[in-house]
């Protein structure tokens, strides 16, 4: 009986550890988006602007596209965890601004015609369980400015995800 007993009292112990690292394993690992240009980005995008932020510092300018051009205000940039200025060139991005503070947590790197963003989960869980949002804003001069965003809830689910540039538009896409 005790035998019994003392088997179960174990299984049930390693299932709650094993449930407990599931649970944890939201943190491990890292959130990748890939932003890729479709058709001749060139002519008509002039700015791709890669910010990751934490969700108050971005909310008020999220509210409307009339104020998206509020994101690349100084004071917020600033702020800003990530913040990383791209240009379309030749078929590729030439980076052309990097912000002040950048996190060791989120990765940027120009491989050919695509932008991979890594944002790792440790970020979320160093600061507390703060709301970060990833956002791209792309400025196509008279046809103003497209935003895309993800937030933390996307990037808790560790979901891979591709942006598409292409004719004033931003479309975010499950890869």
């Amino acid at each position: 009986m005790k035998n019994r007993l003392g088997r179960l009292l174990t299984v049930a112990v390693a299932a709650s550890a094993l449930s407990f690292a599931t649970s944890c394993s939201l943190f491990v690992g890292s959130y990748d988006m890939k932003i890729s240009p479709v058709g001749n980005v060139e002519s008509q995008l002039q700015s791709l602007y890669v910010i990751v932020s934490q969700e108050e510092d971005v909310a008020e300018p999220l509210l409307s596209p009339s104020r998206y051009q509020e994101l690349l205000e100084e004071d917020r940039i600033r702020k800003y965890t990530t913040f990383v200025q791209y240009q379309p060139e030749g078929g590729s991005w030439r980076q052309v601004y990097t912000g002040d503070s950048q996190s060791e947590y989120v990765t940027l790197k120009v491989k050919e015609e695509l932008i991979k963003v890594k944002v790792s989960h440790n970020l979320i869980k160093k600061s507390g369980m703060t709301q970060f949002n990833v956002i791209v804003l792309a400025f196509f001069g008279s046809e103003g400015f497209e935003v895309a965003k993800v937030d933390h809830i996307t990037l808790d689910d560790k979901a891979d995800q591709v942006l598409q540039v292409s004719g004033g538009s931003l479309s975010l896409i499950d890869d």
